[in-house]
């Protein structure tokens, strides 16, 4: 049997909205899931939806976003009419190999740093809205509305009850949970505390079997870990830098004065599994409210981590960015 087209006419378009507090001390935001402006999908005996983009994205426009996220597969002109529609709306787009959650590791790092950036942008705002939509489906939609929140700081049961409240009967597969429980804020029961502005500047020690020491260097962010590469094997003592230390003032480092700048590079971004290791390490069993302690801090039988201070976002955005 064929099923009934559904259209904008008898199906107007839903934005499940629900206001959300966020737990990292930023703003409250409004939060709003629907599906793409002007679907056309294929049902299992049939056409399933066919609807009026013009109709859908009035409806959007009437929400009023301050911030829309597209999570796109396949509608990229679509994306295109909604970018259009939504005014002077800062419009982001994820882009996914699969359905609900994608498998590619640059594309679930990427995804992550545009959620972190529409937080940070979120954090000016007040009662910022947010619209989150998706040509993937519901479970798609509602599975980057708990990732978002999570990150914001509420905690995998309580982000998942946020949007099931407003969003309902979409959170039914194994992937979506397998997904939110990897990540880094799950690991820790909670927030991760990072900054989404500048970041923690950490050094990495790693012995072998010999008790051979070697030493990575990163910046901290929620966005993810960015190696940072020092010349001629240098570290950041060997420029003046010091650990946190017992007593010592967070001190903001310039990595890019004069001195350092023509020896350091941006290497790197987003190591997602870094910050999930880092996340089980040291909050996964409550042993810290904070991923930042001060002098070292031993994460295994053969690591350790310090941290040497906060970097300035203008720093950040000033060094020299090679290998990616």
């Amino acid at each position: 049997m064929t099923m009934a087209l559904r259209t904008s006419e008898t199906d107007p378009l839903k934005i499940s909205t629900a206001d959300i507090s966020r737990m990292d001390g930023r703003p409250d935001m409004t939060l709003g899931l629907s599906l793409m402006p002007g679907l056309i999908a294929q049902g299992i005996h049939g056409p399933a939806w066919g609807r009026d983009l013009e109709i859908d994205l009035a409806a959007v426009s009437a929400w009023k976003p301050d911030i829309v996220v597209v999570l796109e597969g396949e509608e990229t002109e679509n994306t295109d009419a909604l970018s259009s529609a939504v005014g002077e709306a800062v419009v982001h787009v994820i882009d996914t190999d699969d359905w609900p959650i994608a498998q590619d590791p640059d594309l679930l790092a990427e995804r992550r740093e545009i959620l972190c950036n529409v937080l940070l942008e979120a954090s000016d705002m007040p009662n910022a809205r947010i619209l989150l939509v998706s040509d993937r489906g519901d479970q798609a939609v509602a599975t980057l509305a708990a990732e978002l929140l999570m990150i914001a700081g509420l905690k995998k049961e309580k982000a998942k009850g946020e949007i099931e409240a407003v969003h309902p009967g979409c959170f039914d597969t194994k992937a979506q949970e397998l997904f939110l429980a990897e990540m880094p804020e799950a690991y820790a029961g909670g927030s991760l505390g990072l900054p989404y502005l500048g970041g923690w500047v950490m050094a990495l020690e790693t012995r072998d079997r010999l008790n051979n020491a070697s030493t990575d260097t990163y910046i901290l962010r929620s966005d993810g870990m960015h190696a940072v590469s020092l010349k001629d094997d240098k570290q950041l003592k060997d420029f003046g830098f010091e650990v946190i230390g017992e007593d010592a003032d967070v001190q903001v480092l310039e990595l890019c004065a004069s001195g350092i700048k023509e020896n350091v590079a941006l290497t790197g971004v987003n190591h997602i599994f870094a910050l999930k290791v880092l996340a089980r390490a040291t909050m996964g069993n409550g042993k810290a409210r904070s991923i930042v302690r001060k002098g070292r801090m031993e994460i295994g039988t053969s690591s350790s981590v310090s941290f040497y201070g906060k970097i300035t976002e203008e720093t950040f955005r000033a060094m020299p960015q090679v290998g990616f």
